[in-house]
């Protein structure tokens, strides 16, 4: 076929056609990677959601439990208290208390709040009884319970 200067004219039907597909398929292809990063994206930032609630409560609930044993300490350093009121008293706060007497006047007071998927919140008090005062010497985020929390007894290294 030959337009009117004479020249042959080239057909470049098929070759847009192709074109077109390509570039139809390549822009399906993204569409479909996004639309599945932005589902796994979504999915991640609820999970993070919850986990940031779920840490939250257990802190608060840590908060709480923490006030009750200064206010146990402050009744035990103001009047005279029967012998084992303290642990008895502190150990009727929760079933997930343990109270370790370590010297006279001195104990070692550790509870855990279980969190749903994220694990455990350890907090471990070193009491100074007698002055009704407590050092924090642990308060984190554990992704299981310690094995001390679990059996109750401390295990110590033997030599």
């Amino acid at each position: 076929m030959r337009d009117k200067t004479g020249m042959g004219v080239m057909n470049t039907g098929g070759a847009s056609f192709l074109l077109v597909i390509f570039v139809l398929l390549c822009l399906t292809t993204f569409a479909a990677l996004t639309m599945a990063s932005a589902g796994s994206g979504f999915r991640l930032t609820q999970r993070a959601m919850q986990a940031s609630t779920e840490y939250y409560a257990a802190d608060s609930e840590a908060e709480e439990i923490l006030a009750l044993i200064d206010a146990i300490l402050y009744n035990v350093s103001s009047s005279p208290a029967p012998r084992g009121y303290l642990a008895d008293a502190i150990r009727q706060i929760n079933r997930n208390i343990y109270f370790y007497p370590t010297s006279p006047g001195m104990a070692w007071i550790s509870y855990y709040i279980p969190l749903a998927r994220t694990g455990v919140l350890v907090v471990e008090l070193e009491v100074d009884y007698t002055a009704a005062s407590f050092n924090i010497v642990r308060w984190s985020l554990e992704h299981e319970a310690p094995d001390v929390l679990d059996s109750g007894t401390l295990t110590l290294w033997q030599g």
